[in-house]
């Protein structure tokens, strides 16, 4: 409609704004929180950053964090991580939470266990396994494995041999 009126139209310029850092989101939230009212845990507020920045690829931070918390909002009461994690784990369809000591284990080892099957491609092994949390410390990991593993999934990104990798580390059939 407004295609019509190419004078009205030339008054305007379009700009685009650059993607908020993950200090500049925390601050859109705290005062989106303060605003509308709700309470939240702090440690929760830090995690609906965390897990929008690296789960939902479809929208740039800040949108992402604040269409979390708005879901978030719903539910009446102080928000917790718990909260956080299923609100985002119901958007994405990806399972998140703690990891049990034999999950923690086996993406540790994951990338020598691929370096063993996959010749000749270590560098790609590196890459997979470093994306799918395997290079990180033990104690720093706290998504679910599933999670880690498949959360940066893309077309031609090796999705079908990380699922059979996934499937026979947890039954234990790389170690053997």
């Amino acid at each position: 409609m407004l295609k019509n009126y190419p004078e009205f139209l030339s008054k305007f310029e379009k700009v685009d704004l650059a993607e908020t850092n993950f200090e500049e989101t925390v601050a859109v939230l705290l005062n989106y929180a303060k605003i509308n009212k709700i309470k939240i845990k702090e440690e929760a507020l830090l995690e609906i950053v965390r897990l929008a920045d690296r789960l939902i690829g479809n929208q740039p931070e800040p949108a992402k964090s604040l269409a979390v918390l708005e879901e978030l909002q719903a539910l009446g009461k102080t928000i917790t991580i718990e909260d956080v994690r299923q609100v985002v784990s119901d958007k994405t369809n990806i399972p998140i939470g703690e990891i049990g000591g034999d999950e923690r284990k086996v993406l540790i080892e994951l990338e020598a266990s691929m370096k063993k099957k996959i010749i000749g491609q270590d560098e790609a092994v590196k890459d997979v396994a470093r994306r799918s949390g395997a290079c990180v410390p033990a104690s720093r990991i706290t998504v679910s494995p599933r999670e880690a593993f498949f959360s940066w999934v893309r077309q031609g990104s090796g999705k079908r041999i990380r699922r059979k990798f996934w499937r026979k580390a947890i039954s234990g059939g790389l170690t053997r």
